[in-house]
This record gives structure tokens, sequence and C-alpha cells, in this order.
């Protein structure tokens, strides 16, 4: 399994392969999901439309119907008997009242028995008398308490128009006869309006015609296509007065206010405990009606089952091709550099006389070419190398047996600059020649002190040092005054700092600035060197200035709770500029509000060491 991991880190046929998959089994994903979810919303939107459709035809039926009811309504009302009834009821005896409203009665009777859809009909006089209609009785009786009906109310107000009341029973008029089932009272829609002479001016009764709900429901129960599906009516309030569930009639459904009210028919989803629900609504004409029908979302879901099935197939065939056809590519791409690898590996095992036989005419050929021609001068200076050490093995034995020199370290940096020139290695020449010129810094003078000048010289060679590390990846901006150049101090202050800038705060990825200032101050001069890397934690800062303030640097008392330790440059440098200008002076930590991280240093003059 090890061996497994380990080929994997190394292999880029595999790495390459790995990736290709993850990413197109990603991209393919999001696409088929994104499709699929289309093809929802093209249902969803198709079945609005042909849902829409049906409630429009469905709109002339009920608008026929409300037209019916309002014809019955006024050959009603125009009945000779009625109006002779209305304009002499006050004057008549009760006798004659009687003898009047029993041709009024046959009318009425007449009537219903010619309109199925009439449950009942019902004449309020004034007085509290009612002319009451229903299954084949004709009756007259006494109920004073409909005038605080909110029917009652209504249909005054908007006299002589023909009002529409849903949700109610023959119970809601208190006519209830004894021996009649409260239950068996069919849910009924009432029509209603206003009744009076033509010679007279004020309202003198109220008609109501019960119309039985069924009769509105089945004109568009129809439309209901499945089990799970509800087709129903509102009126103005929400309240159900017609359906195909009987049980919902008369309630409030809570979607009444997600219904705008400058659109006459729309649809918008809700949320239902058994899952999405998609509600569809035609407004009928000005009524004050509202069709609505809901249909589940596992409805369309079902109509997509196909679809789904489609684009499983498609998306796992794509899976497979593309996996096939990058395979086949990659290889042939990688051949050469698995070639390449194969003669560096035995190169690494001091095999110098391999070579990478024909190598394309493309970029890896010609790292194979490059290649070819570094090897050759490596068994080439190794065989001249072997015939210096014969020559000068004498030398080379006293010369191991001396301390090493500066010189003979000069020496050796120039030997391994002249080699990487002749391999074409210009990362190590600049290192090497970076790295002299460091040196020199170090073994030229051997007094503590340097000018500021030469210490940023020192910093950005080793600055450049680092960036051929990172790749160009640390930029320096020094930003000292040039009064401030020539002011003497400590050598290598500013090195640990950089050093330490970097290991915790350079991520890797983004290019790191490194701010180099100054300015005098009263005590002397103050030094900083700022950061935009990762910011150092508030706590773990306190605790380093606390340590460095108190100098607490053994390895017991120098250790954060978090496993943090002070490194030595930091220890070194604050010793330092303590012990040559006193225990005023030293290094400390602070954090800017853009999360920059700053060392600062605070040194006198040479003067007070």
């Amino acid at each position: 399994m090890i061996a497994r991991i380990k080929r994997f880190k190394t292999s880029i046929m595999l790495q390459l392969t790995v990736s290709f998959f993850v990413i197109i089994l990603l991209i393919l994903s999001l696409a088929m999901g994104l499709i699929y979810n289309r093809v929802l919303d093209i249902v969803k939107v198709n079945m609005e439309k042909s849902t829409v459709q049906a409630l429009n035809q469905t709109e002339a039926g009920i608008m026929q119907f409300r037209d019916e009811v309002e014809k019955v309504s006024r050959g009603i009302i125009i009945n000779s008997d009625l109006q002779h009834l209305m304009e002499n009821y006050g004057t008549m005896t009760q006798v004659e009242r009687i003898e009047h409203i029993r041709p009024i009665l046959e009318h009425l009777s007449q009537i219903l028995g010619n309109y199925s859809f009439l449950h009942s009909i019902y004449i309020f006089i004034e007085d509290g008398q009612i002319i009451e209609v229903t299954n084949g009785k004709a009756t007259i009786s006494d109920n004073i308490l409909f005038q605080e009906n909110p029917v009652y109310q209504k249909t005054k107000l908007a006299f002589p128009k023909l009002v529409w009341f849903g949700g109610q029973s023959k119970d809601e008029y208190a006519v209830q006869r004894s021996g009649e089932d409260k239950d068996q009272i069919p849910n009924l829609v009432t029509a209603a309006r206003g009744i009076k002479s033509l010679n007279v001016k004020p309202q003198a009764g109220t008609l109501l015609l019960n119309i039985r709900q069924e009769s509105i429901a089945t004109i568009f129960n129809q439309l209901v296509d499945s089990e799970k599906s509800r087709i129903y009516m509102e009126e103005v309030g929400g309240a159900i007065i017609a359906g195909d569930q009987t049980e919902m009639l008369g309630r409030k459904t809570d979607y009444f206010s997600n219904i705008p009210e400058d659109k006459s028919y729309g649809s918008f989803t809700v949320k239902e405990k058994d899952g999405p629900v998609q509600v569809i609504y035609k407004k009928i004409g000005q009524t004050g009606w509202t069709m609505v029908k809901e249909i589940p979302f596992e409805e369309f879901v079902s109509v997509t089952r196909s679809i789904r099935f489609i684009i499983a197939i498609i998306f796992g065939v794509s899976l497979i091709l593309s996996l096939l056809l990058f395979v086949y590519w990659v290889r042939r791409l990688t051949s050469p550099v698995q070639e390449l690898a194969a003669v560096m590996r035995g190169v690494e095992r001091g095999c110098f006389d391999v070579r990478i036989q024909s190598p394309a005419n493309n970029e890896f050929g010609l790292l194979g070419r490059q290649f070819n021609r570094m090897s050759q001068s490596i068994e080439d200076l190794l065989q001249q190398n072997q015939e210096i050490a014969q020559q000068k093995m004498k030398q080379e034995m006293i010369a191991l047996q001396a301390h090493i020199n500066p010189h003979f370290l000069y020496n050796t940096l120039n030997t391994i600059k002249s080699m990487s020139i002749m391999a074409q290695n210009h990362s190590i020449t600049e290192t090497v020649t970076a790295l002299g010129l460091l040196l020199q810094g170090i073994f030229r003078n051997s007094s503590a002190f340097c000018s500021l000048r030469e210490e940023m010289d020192f910093v950005q060679t080793y600055v450049k040092i680092m960036n051929i590390r990172y790749g160009e990846q640390l930029k320096l901006q020094l930003t000292i005054p040039d009064e401030m150049l020539n002011a003497p101090i400590l050598r290598f202050l500013f090195q640990p700092l950089i050093e330490n800038a970097v290991m915790h705060g350079f991520d890797g990825q983004n290019d790191m600035q490194i701010m180099i200032g100054g300015r005098f101050v009263d005590v002397g001069m103050e030094l900083w060197v700022r950061n935009n890397g990762i910011p150092l934690n508030r706590e773990v800062m306190e605790w380093i200035n606390n340590t460095l303030r108190n100098e607490m640097f053994d390895q017991e008392r120098g250790a954060y709770a978090d496993n943090y330790r002070i490194g030595v440059g930091l220890r070194n440098v604050n010793q330092r500029i303590r012990l040559n200008y006193g225990a005023d002076y030293g290094l400390w930590l602070e954090s800017g509000e853009d999360g920059e991280t700053t060392a600062i240093i605070r040194v006198g003059s040479v003067q007070n060491s």
C-alpha cells in the first residue's frame, strides 16, 4: 500500500489521470445536474401553461353557470305574485299573505325541480317571515335573526346586484327542522340578491338560491389528473367554496396571501411536509373567485424519470470515453518524460553513460537532448577530475589536514561556480556568486560594527539567495533615509529577522513583501522589518514580547502553551543589542490592523555601548 502511494506521488501519468478524472467528474456532474434542473423547469412551465389553458376553458363554463343562476334569480324576483306580495305586504292580513304566498311556493317548487343544481330557495321578508322551498317541501316560518346574518348585510349593501357566498349550509339560517341530521346538510354556495317592488323603493326582502357545491366542482373536477393533485375554488378572503375534496370546504388556504393582486393567473412553489408543491391559480373574471390547482413535485419527477435514466447513461458513457481518450493521450505525451525519468534514475545511481534514444521533436525532445549533453559533460568532467585528483593527491591530503580558511572556501565556491557554468545551471551560478559576496562581508572585517549601508548591502545579498530558493517571491523594499546610512550599527541584526519572517509568514503561494525602514529617535535609532505574510497569533506575539523583555531564554521557561519556542535568531539579536547598548534597548514585535507583522529594534549610539 505504501509503495502504491509513493508510486502515485512520483508518477505524472497517474497524477494527471486521477486529476482529470476528478475534474471531468465534477464538470459532468454539474452539467448533468444543470440539464436535469432545466428539464424539470421546462416540465413545470409546460405544466403551468397546459393547466392555465385548461382553467381558461373551465372559466367559460363557470361564467355560463353564474349567468344561468343570474337568469333564475331575475325570473324569481319579477314574478308577478312575488311583486304583488312585496308591494302590499304591509297592508295584508296574515290570511291574505298566506293566500298570496301559496302560488309563489308553487312557482319556486317548479324552479327547484327544473334546476338540479339548486338545493333550496329562501325568500326572507323584512318582518322576519321566511318562504322556504327545499327537498320537495314548501314551508312558511319566522326567523327574525336573519337580519343579523352577514349574508343579509352584504346583500343589502350590494343591492340590486347578485352576491355570491361560499361555504354556507342550511344551518346557517337557523331554520333546521327537528329530525333533520345536521351532518347530512350539504355544503352550499349561496347566490343572494335583494327584492323590492317596482313601485316601492326600500328593499322589501332577500332572495337566497342555495346551490350544491358539487354542481360547481363538476365543472373543473375533470382537471384532476392524479390522486395527489388537488383543485378547488376560492372566494375573496381565501375560503374554499368548491372542490374535489369536501373536507377542505369552508377552510382558508395557506396560499391565498401568495397570489398577487395584479395578476390574473400564474404559479408559485411552496414547501409542504411531504415535499414541494407547485400551486397554479387562475382568477375568474371580476367575480372574486380563483381556481387553484396543487401539483406535488413528485408528479414532475415521475414525468422526468425516463429523462433521468437517459442523462445517467449519457453521463456514464461520456465519463468512460473521456477517461479512455485522456489515458491514451497522456500515455503518448508523457512517454518521453517517463524515459527521461528512467535515465535520470540511472544517473542518480552513478551511471553517467546512459542516454535518451531518439528524442522527439518537441519540448520533451529538447529536454532529452539537453540531458544527453549534460550527462556527457558530467562524464567528461568526472574523467578530468579523476586525472586531476591523481596528480594532486598529495596536495589534497595536506590540505585536508589543515584548517579551513576563507581563501580555501572562496576557491571551493569558484570551483562550484565553474562547474555550474559548464553544466549551464544558472541558478547554482547565481547562488554561489551571492554566497561568495555574503561570506566576503563576513570575513572581510572582524569588527562587531559596520555602517547601516553595509548592513543593507548584506541584507540585499541574503534576500537574493533566498529568492533563488523561493522563485523571486520575496520582494524587498528599503525605505531608510539617506542620512541614516552612514550610522554605525551591530553587524548581522537583520538577517535573523528576515529569516524568521520567511519561516513563519511565507505561505509559498503569494509574494511576500519585506519592508525595512528606520528613523532617528531621542535615544538613538529605531529600525523595523515589516512583512505582509501570515499574521502571527496575537497571544503568541504578546508571549514573545514578554519573554524577550524578561530574558526568559531557557528551554523550560521559554516555551509557549502550544509548543511555540523563540528561535535562536530572535534571542541572539535581542541579547546582542542589550549587551552592546544597555537594558533600555532591544527587540519587540507588533501587529498592524491590516495583519502585517513588524519586528522593531531600538539601538543607541556606539558611545553608549
